[in-house]
């Protein structure tokens, strides 16, 4: 059986990867990561919690005064999250396994 490297994604990363006009640095340092884990293979987990904060700090955000609109907000949460396994569906698989 070969061990697979696992990484929990926060939501700051989150939020860091996919604005990439919010902190432009931090953008490229957490965009960077993600697709360095994603090419590499690594098992990307995410919670709900993650989820919810994401979505709280992203749609609260204002980029030069201005809010972003919802489907904005989705667009990159979606990218991510149908690469990503969900924590609890995960944990459960490893209990029952």
């Amino acid at each position: 059986m070969t061990d697979v490297p696992r990484v929990f994604i926060d939501s700051n990363i989150l939020v860091y990867a996919t604005i990439e006009d919010y902190e432009v640095e931090l953008h490229r340092e957490c965009l960077a990561h993600l697709e360095r884990f994603l090419f590499e293979g690594t098992q990307l987990f995410i919670g709900g919690q993650v989820i919810r904060e994401y979505w709280a700090q992203a749609t609260r955000l204002k980029i030069r005064g201005e809010q972003r609109p919802i489907p904005w907000v989705l667009g990159p949460l979606e990218r991510y999250r149908n690469m990503m396994q969900d924590l609890k569906k995960a944990l459960k698989c490893a209990i029952n396994w």
